[in-house]
């Protein structure tokens, strides 16, 4: 039985403030986390501590909350925290006031077809990262798709109908209904689940939001025997039934999605997501990288509605280098017929004419396929002024030239965003915000994710040229392995704006606080926090990232920070960090070893979480070694505020960053000149001091 919570009701580190939603299997609270002073959705699920089936609830919850809390995308609703706390499981979200997409569908009229492509393709996103990572959800419906201000779409409740699935809640009208609508044959048979049974859900969604009411309905909501049943056994009727104005190669793909047997529908969720857009004929900015996994999946397309790619005109006879520039720019822009759909084919075909054209016109032979694209034909030449600085705040475009950088995207042209990875939380974060900016300024994107992996960023970034990109924002990760990538996207006169810096530029822009101030800061600040709790001389390891010149400047910060601080600590040397993994192997191998230390000095949070695992695997009490890092993670917050390893954390300026590496694009594609380094100021150290003065929202 659900146990409605009275305000000012204590969940450790929560106080439920109201209830604003409710669920079959939770209720949802807007709460204060007192640890650091923020609003969140608090969804409660009552367990019955006598009840055998709750007590194997308990069992499952710690791995599948975790399971679910690991899943970082722009498109899902992180979750802040879990937990069980006497005869309630928790899960605290991020708070988001826009409603849902149920609330948008209440009139049950159609969405406009523009709002319901970009709202589906958001979702898709999400739910082919979750793929990705072997995570089904199970329980796709509009109440689980919520909004932000914005209306952004973000995806919830991924586990939870499996956290409380049973047969006695198979007979529950309260949690089940509103769910049924949205199940899959398979689903409702009891079979082993696999990614399609979410690609049926999706296609239900899909349905509902063009056509206002979805495929199968009772004559009355309680008769849920006669929704099963046409799930298992009933064609929907076609959409366009409802909604005449849709696409009827839309109407095909959302058929196909629907299919009985899964192995009719499409096979991935990326492959529904760029079905959709290219059926629908609404642009959006995404590419074949925002659906892991789909890029086989576009060389096997059916019949059944989907665009296919049209045989290739011949041609006459031509002198052999005109030839191969030729077949090297119709390859090129068959990609772009992939990612078009066959309703623009004429267009790309028009541009490659073009093309071809010009490289014929070009009687010294100089021209190459790779200097002539869309974008190098209409973009105005910009300069990066070498060996300059200027500050973020400058950057700020004018509407003028805010017009022309859109000019020069036009159509098809698109910003390539390549994040160091989207599984960490400042990452992710900070791509977000990114995507915020660029939407703000009307410039379109499309995300490449590195996924922490120097060779799959090499390919990601390739892939982004072989998309035709017309500028790049990048988080290098190993600028040796990109080098040959670099220097075609300098041959090509593209922008680029990168987080960090080499000894060559490329010919872009280096964009974000200086490292070595960043790390003096840290080290410092940090420093002063916890000399009073070390022994005379105490003993430091630094977890830094020696790959990279920039992250070794912000250690040598650090180092040097901190030794002004704590003049006689005892430096015993440097290990690699910088990744959760890549910490921790480096601390239990010199706890293994019998390395004692009181400080860690790390140059980001996740190398402070791998060094934390290792201490708690090792047993070390939490008192016994201080961590000094940088970033200021949410995560990392909290374990200031409880005063658990890490004593300080350097809150990096991040949304000004992103700010900037999207403000010098758009100067660059209006052919402004630009300095080659971009310096922001270094944020400020959050220590438990800090924490306590931070007054909450409204306070």
């Amino acid at each position: 039985m659900k146990t409605d919570l009275a305000p000012g009701t204590v969940i450790d580190d929560f106080v439920v403030e109201e209830r604003i939603g409710q669920g079959g299997m939770a209720l949802v609270y807007r709460a204060r986390q007192l640890s650091i002073n923020r609003d969140v959705a608090l969804k409660v699920i009552n367990i019955d501590q006598e009840n055998d089936s709750d007590r194997r609830f308990r069992e499952r919850f710690a791995n599948e909350a975790a399971l679910i809390a690991a899943l970082e995308h722009l498109h899902i609703l992180p979750v802040h925290a879990y937990g069980i706390a006497g005869n309630y499981a928790y899960l605290a979200l991020r708070l988001l006031r826009g409603g849902s997409l149920k609330d948008l569908l209440w009139s049950e009229q159609p969405l406009p077809l523009e709002q319901a492509v970009r709202l589906f393709d958001q979702v898709a996103k999400g739910l082919a990262h979750a793929h990705s990572r072997g995570v089904i959800h199970r329980d796709l419906k509009p109440a689980n798709i919520l909004l932000d201000e914005n209306q952004n779409a973000y995806l919830t409740d991924f586990g939870l109908a499996k956290l409380v699935d049973s047969d006695q809640h198979l007979t529950r009208t309260d949690n089940v209904v509103g769910t049924l609508a949205y199940m899959s044959p398979e689903h409702l048979r009891g079979d082993k689940l696999d990614q399609r049974a979410d690609i049926y859900s999706m296609g239900v969604v899909l349905y509902h939001m063009l056509t206002g009411r979805v495929p199968f309905r009772a004559a009355h909501d309680e008769d849920m025997v006669a929704v099963i049943y046409k799930h298992l056994e009933e064609d929907p009727l076609p959409p366009r039934q409802y909604n005449p104005d849709l696409p009827p190669a839309l109407e095909a793909v959302i058929l196909r999605a629907l299919a009985k047997d899964p192995a009719e529908r499409f096979q991935s969720m990326g492959e529904l997501a760029l079905a959709v857009r290219a059926a629908s004929g609404i642009t959006l900015t995404a590419s074949t990288g925002d659906y892991p996994g789909v890029a086989a999946a576009l060389q096997t397309r059916s019949n059944s509605g989907t665009p296919r790619r049209r045989p290739r005109p011949r041609r006459r006879p031509a002198p052999a280098l005109l030839l191969a520039v030729g077949l090297l720019l119709v390859a090129l822009l068959l990609s772009v017929l992939l990612a078009t759909g066959a309703n623009r084919q004429s267009e790309a075909i028009a541009q490659t004419a073009t093309l071809v054209a010009l490289v014929a016109t070009d009687t010294a032979g100089t021209a190459t396929a790779a200097a002539i694209t869309p974008t190098a034909l209409l973009q105005p030449r910009f300069d990066v002024l070498e060996n300059t600085t200027d500050r973020a705040e400058n950057l700020a475009p004018a509407a003028e030239q805010i017009a022309l950088a859109q000019r020069v995207l036009g159509a098809e042209g698109f910003i390539a965003i390549m994040p160091c990875n989207m599984t960490s939380e400042y990452h992710a974060t900070f791509t977000r915000e990114m995507t915020d900016f660029a939407r703000e300024y009307g410039l379109r994107f499309a995300i490449y994710d590195s996924d922490s992996d120097g060779l799959t960023q090499r390919l990601q970034l390739e892939k982004a040229l072989l998309d035709n990109a017309s500028a790049f924002i990048l988080c290098p990760l190993d600028v040796s392995l990109l080098d040959e990538t670099l220097a075609a996207i300098q041959d090509r006169g593209l922008p680029l704006a990168s987080t960090s810096g080499s000894e060559k530029k490329y010919g872009g822009v280096v964009t974000g606080v200086v490292d070595y101030e960043m790390g003096l800061s840290a080290g410092r600040t940090g420093g002063e926090v916890i000399r009073d709790r070390l022994p005379a001389a105490p003993r430091v390891i630094l977890l830094d990232y020696p790959d990279l010149p920039n992250l070794i400047q912000r250690a040598n910060g650090l180092e040097d920070g901190f030794l002004h601080s704590v003049p006689g600590a005892i430096i015993l040397g440097r290990y690699q960090g910088a990744t959760r993994q890549f910490a921790y192997e480096s601390v239990a191998a010199l706890l293994a070893a019998g390395t004692t230390f009181e400080v860690i000095l790390s140059i980001n949070d996740d190398g402070s979480y791998g060094a934390i695992d290792a201490l708690v695997e090792a047993g070390i009490d939490p008192q016994a070694v201080s961590i000094i890092s940088i970033d200021a993670q949410e995560q990392a917050q909290e374990f200031i505020a409880e005063d658990y390893f890490i004593r300080a954390s350097l809150q990096v300026a991040r949304t000004a960053t992103a700010r900037a590496l999207v403000e010098v694009v758009v100067q660059m594609l209006a052919g402004g000149r630009v300095a080659e380094q971009i310096i922001i100021p270094p944020g400020e150290v959050v220590t438990a001091a800090t924490l306590r003065l931070t007054p909450a929202p409204g306070g």
